[in-house]
């Protein structure tokens, strides 16, 4: 059918920077025909996916993580390549899709078992040497230079400013925050002697009802709430920001193209690898898991970041050495030759 497909789940429980990471990809791909696949999706998707012109099609299977060649080859053929990303699809899952596809882009941040694609995209700056065992004809797009990030980022990319004072602070702990980091975070924060204005970035998943964050919109803190915000406001918030504080994930290598002063802390396994890499680069203030334990502690730990220009600004010359913004370009360079030589072919322009 000659398109890129973009196999990938999201539901009530996760997935969102999977879907977003494939959102990030389509939109440099806009010039193909792009279709999204999903089993399980919220609502709010597919007005995302109709605002950049992106078809949405629902794998209506029980079993949507098993490679059944049947049901899957219903919806793609020879003349399609697809776009994996998820980490329940294992090695014959890959097989199939290597199989009954034109091509196959696998998008990873695991490095496990073995990987039956064209290409291996990792973003992930920790993982630039990293040693994958797969075809003999993949080719590994490894590290920031292939950084996938939303339009408004690439646009805005070295566009921060490292203020004297930080008054505006955003907050962002993904699209669910189960464990309510945002609120620790907040009650840091309130022990201090100044008053921020606080952005709080809510995802379609986070379930916390405002009053969680707004009982803090007093004394020392301002808290706006912002829930399911589109990418350029998102962009024109962390400009607008003198501090963002979030994990380390895709909006932390957004706020490093933007060049932000940031404060990370890891909340998931699979995050550890880029914290200790924003760590050893001094790109962010990275905060130890312990620190959750004790609302002073780690009202401490955010000192330095607060009320330290010099520091802030020395962070931010770390960023701009790694992260030039210009990747945008290279990943599309690498998909369209990928495009080309499985015969998959440009939208016929209307006129």
């Amino acid at each position: 059918m000659n398109r890129f497909i973009f196999r990938v789940e999201s539901d009530n429980q996760g997935g969102m920077g999977h879907f977003y990471r494939c959102l990030a990809l389509a939109n440099i791909l806009d010039e193909y025909q792009r279709t999204f696949l999903m089993n399980e999706y919220q609502p709010n998707l597919a007005s995302i996916l109709n605002t950049s012109n992106i078809k949405l099609e629902t794998l209506n299977s029980e079993s949507p993580f098993i490679a059944n060649t049947n049901e899957i080859s219903t919806y793609i053929d020879k003349k399609d390549i697809v776009i994996l990303d998820g980490y329940q699809y294992d090695e014959s899952y890959m097989a199939v899709l290597n199989n009954i596809a034109a091509g196959l882009v696998v998008i990873d941040d695991l490095n496990k078992g073995k990987y039956f694609a064209d290409i291996i995209l990792n973003h992930g700056p920790h993982a630039k040497n990293a040693k994958y065992k797969s075809l003999n004809k993949t080719k590994l797009l490894l590290g920031e230079q292939y950084t996938l990030l939303r339009p408004a980022f690439y646009k805005n990319a070295g566009k921060g400013k490292v203020r004297d004072q930080v008054k505006v602070i955003t907050i962002c702990f993904g699209g669910a925050d189960p464990k309510n980091f945002a609120s620790k975070y907040l009650e840091a924060l309130n022990l201090m002697d100044r008053r921020f204005q606080v952005n709080i970035i809510l995802g379609s998943s986070n379930h916390n009802p405002n009053g969680e964050y707004e009982k803090f919109n007093q004394n020392l803190i301002e808290v706006i709430i912002h829930r399911n915000i589109l990418d350029e406001k998102m962009a024109s918030l962390l400009l607008a920001s003198d501090l963002l504080i979030a994990t380390p994930s895709n909006i932390m290598m957004e706020a490093c193209t933007l060049n932000i002063p940031t404060i990370t802390q890891a909340v998931a396994k699979n995050q550890e690898p880029f914290y200790e890499f924003l760590d050893q680069h001094k790109l962010a203030t990275c905060i130890p898991e312990y620190s959750g334990n004790s609302t002073r502690s780690l009202a401490e730990l955010l000192n330095t970041t607060i009320f330290d220009k010099a520091y802030r600004k020395k962070m931010v010359s770390n960023q701009k050495k790694i992260f030039d913004g210009k990747s945008k370009l290279r990943l599309r360079n690498e998909l369209e030759s990928l495009a080309e030589n499985c015969g998959v072919k440009k939208k016929k322009m209307s006129g």
